[in-house]
């Protein structure tokens, strides 16, 4: 009865004020809240209930790009400049950080090598001739070395070895004995038929190398037979952030 009596003079007193018959929503403690309007902050511009994002924990976000990936038939966003490598992306031989501008990047065909028919290892002479696969790391120290090339043996199916190596002071000449520190394992290639080629290829990562300092890479490589050649050397030489 009394949940009636105020339903009827609730409805009275609106037709005595003349007020609209349709309900309004309100809060009330303990409801769902309203959803935010007005003017956005921090890291939002824009109103509510459509902001739009400027910063990423109080850094302003570059403009965005767009750039094909792979063979991907569609586009999607670059990152901007704000969101380019800094200072704390890459870091030294102490792992302290330090900017990754000016890393050193070197990329050569050295000139051709001297076949040989030692049964021990002898040093290609990649760093020594005409595009020398010299380096002087200049912010990290941190250098990936990768060869690339073709291994051949005069005598059918007999083998070229070869092996990553480097060092410092005057690079070693072609058909040097051995020098320098090793890179990883030995590599040996068959060759298919007399002096036919088969790509070979070797990579190596060193940490550590002192700034400033020219560093030679070369290949160490032998004959387990016949002759051993080795043609179209390619050598890359990239220092890396960490």
């Amino acid at each position: 009865m009394r949940l009636s009596a105020r339903l009827f003079l609730g409805a009275a007193l609106a037709s005595v004020l003349g007020c609209s018959a349709h309900a309004q929503a309100i809060n009330v403690p303990g409801s769902a809240s309203a959803a935010p309007s007005g003017a956005a902050g921090g890291d939002l511009g824009g109103t509510y209930p459509n902001p739009t994002v400027l910063k990423f924990n109080g850094t302003a976000l570059g403009t965005a790009a767009t750039a094909t990936v792979g063979d991907l038939s569609g586009q999607v966003p670059a990152l901007g400049a704000n969101l380019a490598p800094s200072s704390g992306m890459c870091t030294n031989a102490s792992q302290a950080p330090i900017s990754c501008a000016g890393l050193a990047r070197i990329f050569v065909n050295p000139a051709a090598v001297t076949a040989t028919v030692s049964t021990t290892m002898v040093m290609a002479g990649l760093a020594a001739g005409t595009g020398p696969s010299v380096i002087t790391p200049t912010r990290t120290g941190n250098v990936q070395v990768d060869f690339q090339g073709y291994c051949s043996n005069a005598t059918s199916l007999d083998q070229v070895s070869i092996q990553l190596a480097y060092g410092t002071g005057t690079p070693p000449a072609n058909g040097a004995a051995a020098a320098g520190t090793t890179i990883g394992k030995m590599q040996s290639v068959e060759s298919p038929s007399a002096a036919g080629p088969t790509a070979c290829n070797l990579s190596g990562y060193i940490t550590g190398l002192t700034i400033g300092t020219a560093y030679w890479f070369d290949l160490q490589f032998k004959a387990n037979a016949g002759t051993a050649n080795i043609s179209s050397p390619q050598v890359r030489l990239m220092e890396q952030p960490i």
